[in-house]
């Protein structure tokens, strides 16, 4: 038991006192302050506050949290005050906090209150003997300052934006709100919010719920919001600034909607609107009616993916621009059921709102990626590809660390499977069913997965928890001849094993003869072979509903077993094959063009296009585009393929930047898209120039393309494509080389942009572009870059190393890379000594696993899944 002592800042109205903090309840200390730059801010070391290892309680239930604040854009700090109102659950009047904030007072009814900081742990403890409640809780008011950190963000744009508006905003999943709010940053003690905001009078503000003030005075604006509905700490949040928003009113499908961005921002609001009126009602039929009174996506600067503030998702400003990102936002939708109606209970729990938040956004998507006689056939098993190191919960790992595969597509499978198991009514019944029984409250996994009894049997269920923390996936032996003369037919002998009893059935196989006539179903059960005869002509399909992962993504496989043995045998190759292939599963249609994109073509080019028509997702159609043009590339006769393609590429059925689009060589483009690479932006057309962006023109009028694009386009997002358009082709990846002669006006090109260069993504651009082209003259500004733009340790190690090689016999350009680079000590320890001994280069490095929340919060996306 330690003694404290705690502060006043009115000596004469309350005293100081020495008082015994108390040992804390079982279980009930805070987690541990966030590692990383925020860590630092404390009290004065001096201040008779500050304590070492206080114990305060958790036992109490927050009420509320009202903010009022400003941020202070010169000294870069948000200046606030809180109201905190709480209830006792124990007699117990001393209560820890997490406030990782510079605390300067703590008032109740105007009168001090005692209280003390533990900086090391980053809890304010609140002294409350002398403070009375009024029906039944006790409010507070605690003064701070929070300086910017990984859960308060401004921006005014980076690396060249052409908009330069600017807003400050929070992110706090899974436990960063006490970054910026004091709080018990715990999701199981949800509470009621309001956030008061004041801003110059010419910005704006939003936050969760609905707006209840907003008055100008004195060249200001102060603008408040409340929600009814009790949050957990991480879905608390704000943005303020120059912001502006187009609204959509209420429709029988649909709550009112709303899309906020930055003043200046070139983008397609209707379309955005429209997507979100899609979504909602999609969910609205399969889980029950939108649970909040309003929603809004709001596009932010400077942040990764998206984040599913309550009724107010906050989206990376590129996923609104252009093409608009249907993936993420169905995610970051969906999660208002899953995640932000119904929360994790614990950290442990998360899988159940990431997993049920990937499935419907792929749920979501069925419209667009099944038609015809195969319509309500798949279940997206193969969008939850997965890590195999990742588990569903792992609890080695804590904060945001917890965000790996394993909560998000390995949890979606394991939830995919009970649907499989259950049926779609029980399914869904189950779901909404979940969702009437937690109103507004906590779940955890275990609760989740009993919430599809009966129809899910004991059995089952124990099974499925047994598994989460397990983390060997499924593996497939294959047993057959590599295809080559011998031609597909034979036996093809599969052998399943299931070391973490993740399977909850057995896997469907079948075969469709030449004809197209589909075969007996057989069962692939784990440890029992399974012998399948393939006449001459027919395809194997596995797993046709699409209940699981395609093996070579997630499960343990045998690459050469199964790209030269299984793959080939799973293509049909004759008309009355490929048929049946159109005709049935999409998901079949997605998984072998995808996987055969690289292989010879299947048919003739004039049976491209009715083949094309006959595919059901714009996926399949999109990963049959991108393989037409590797046909093209290897064929002799290259006329047939390009007619056969004409058609197609122009009217792409989807807008996506690819790479392997650049097969098509450097001619055709030309004539595909002439008086396309010209003309002006817009927010329509955004998107197509995305797309235009993939073909090959040849060096130099790809040059004058996308260097336009660079410098004048009016979104960062077709900036930084084009910066990274040119990169690829001064690399000489898929795209026709650079002449020597143009070699100088490429250098130039990517040396200009390196002094705007403020994020990673954009130097690893800049800095592949000057590599290829071996600019030795660059390597002073991109050692600065080392200290200035945050790059992981295994991207400074690459720099540096890659720097040496392209310095060569230039001693001097070499010099001037590390003398920039300097401090050495503040890089990562690999690129300080490749620095000191670039012979160190050599050695193999293996960087450590960088865990974050996207790319999966930030939804699994269509258009990311195809590149």
């Amino acid at each position: 038991m330690k003694t404290v002592l705690f502060r006043t800042a009115v000596v004469s109205a309350v005293g100081l006192f020495l008082w015994n903090c108390g040992d804390d309840s079982p279980g009930s200390k805070p987690p541990p302050g966030d590692a990383g730059p925020d860590a630092n801010v404390t009290p004065d070391a001096g201040d008779a506050g500050t304590c070492s290892g206080c114990t305060g309680t958790r036992d109490y239930d927050a009420k509320s949290y009202a903010l009022r604040a400003r941020y202070d854009w010169t000294k870069q700090r948000l200046i606030a005050e809180e109201d905190v109102s709480l209830t006792l659950t124990k007699t117990n009047t001393v209560v820890a906090l997490d406030a990782n904030v510079e605390v300067k007072g703590v008032t109740a009814k105007g009168t001090d209150v005692p209280w003390a900081y533990d900086s090391t742990q980053k809890v304010l403890h609140v002294n409350l003997a002398q403070v009375p409640a009024e029906q039944g809780a006790i409010t507070f008011v605690v003064k701070y300052e929070a300086p910017l950190s990984r859960s308060l963000f401004a921006s005014k744009g980076r690396d060249g934006d052409p908009v330069t508006s600017r807003v400050v905003f929070t992110s706090s999943e899974p436990d960063r709100a006490r970054n910026w709010l004091v709080s018990n940053d715990h999701p199981s003690d949800r509470a009621l919010w309001s956030a008061e905001l004041t801003v110059a009078d010419d910005e704006d503000v939003i936050s969760n719920g609905e707006r209840v003030k907003d008055e100008k005075k004195d060249g200001s604006r102060t603008v408040g919001y409340r929600i009814a509905t009790p949050l957990p700490t991480y879905l608390m949040a704000f943005a303020g600034g120059q912001l502006e928003h187009k609204d959509r009113a209420a429709t029988a499908t649909h709550k009112p909607l709303s899309v906020w961005y930055r003043k200046g921002l070139v983008l397609d609001t209707e379309a955005h609107l429209s997507l979100l009126a899609e979504l909602m009602e999609t969910f609205g039929k399969l889980v029950g009616e939108y649970p909040f009174d309003r929603y809004s996506v709001v596009l932010l600067p400077e942040f990764g993916g998206g984040m599913e503030n309550a009724t107010i998702t906050f989206n990376q400003e590129s996923s609104g621009q252009g093409t608009v990102g249907f993936g993420l936002n169905a995610h970051e939708l969906a999660h208002h059921w899953f995640g932000d109606w119904v929360t994790m209970h614990t950290y442990d729990d998360v899988w159940f709102k990431e997993g049920m938040a990937t499935l419907l956004a792929s749920e979501a998507e069925r419209q667009h990626r099944e038609t015809g006689e195969s319509k309500n056939v798949r279940l997206f098993g193969r969008t939850f590809g997965f890590d195999p190191a990742d588990a569903i919960v792992d609890k080695s790992l804590t904060g945001s660390a917890k965000y790996t595969d394993g909560p998000y597509g390995r949890a979606a499978w394991t939830i995919t499977q009970i649907r499989a198991r259950v049926g779609e009514d029980a399914f869904w019944g189950s779901l909404k069913g979940i969702l009437q029984a937690h109103p507004a409250g906590t779940l955890t996994g275990e609760q989740f997965v009993r919430g599809f009894a009966p129809k899910l049997d004991d059995a089952a269920i124990t099974k499925i928890l047994a598994t989460l923390e397990k983390k060997e996936p499924p593996g497939v032996a294959i047993e057959a001849p590599a295809v080559g003369d011998a031609g597909t037919a034979g036996d093809v002998k599969l052998t399943l094993s299931d070391p973490s009893a993740a399977l909850l059935d057995p896997i469907d196989i079948v075969v469709v003869d030449k004809d197209g006539n589909v075969g007996e179903t057989k069962k692939l059960t784990p440890g029992t072979p399974l012998t399948v005869n393939l006449p001459e002509g027919s395809y194997l399909v596995y797993d046709p509903r699409e209940v699981h992962p395609s093996w070579d993504d997630s499960f343990t496989v045998n690459p050469t077993e199964y790209y030269g043995a299984l793959s080939p045998r799973m293509v049909p190759m004759t008309e009355g094959a490929r048929k049946q292939f159109t005709a049935g599963s999409s998901a079949v249609q997605e998984r072998i063009l995808l996987e055969q994109q690289a292989s010879p073509a299947p048919f003739e080019p004039s049976a491209m296009p009715s083949f094309y028509d006959g595919l059901d997702s714009r996926s399949a159609k999109f990963t049959a585009e991108v393989a037409g043009c590797q046909w093209l590339s290897r064929a002799t006769d290259k006329g047939p393929w390009t007619a056969a393609l004409t058609g197609i590429v122009t009217k792409p059925a989807l807008n996506s930047y690819n790479t392997r689009l650049a097969l098509c060589g450097s001619e055709t483009p030309q004539v595909w898209f002439d008086g396309e690479l010209e003309g002006t932006i817009d927010a329509k057309n955004a998107g197509r120039k995305n797309y235009l962006l993939s073909f090959d023109y040849g060096p130099t009028k790809s040059f004058t393309f996308a260097s336009n694009l660079a410098a004048n386009a009016p979104s960062l997002l077709l900036r930084d494509q084009a910066v990274s358009r040119l990169a690829s082709q001064a690399a000489a990846e898929r795209y026709s080389k650079v002449p020597d002669a143009d070699v100088p006006a490429w250098q130039k090109f990517f040396r200009d942009h390196i002094a705007e260069t403020t994020t990673q993504g954009r130097l690893l651009n800049v800095w592949k572009g000057i590599a290829a082209l071996s600019d030795h003259t660059a390597l002073a500004a991109v050692g600065g870059k080392l200290q200035s733009v945050p790059l992981s340790a295994a991207n400074q190690r690459k720099i540096v190393c890659e720097a040496n090689k392209v310095a060569g016999s230039h001693g001097d350009a070499w010099e001037a890379f590390r003398n920039a680079a300097k401090p050495w000590e503040k890089l990562a320890p690999d690129a300080s000594t490749a620095l000191q001994d670039p012979s160190k280069c050599q050695t193999t490095v293996t960087a450590a696993p960088e865990h974050s929340r996207a790319p999966q919060h930030d939804a699994v996306a269509l258009e990311r899944d195809l590149r």
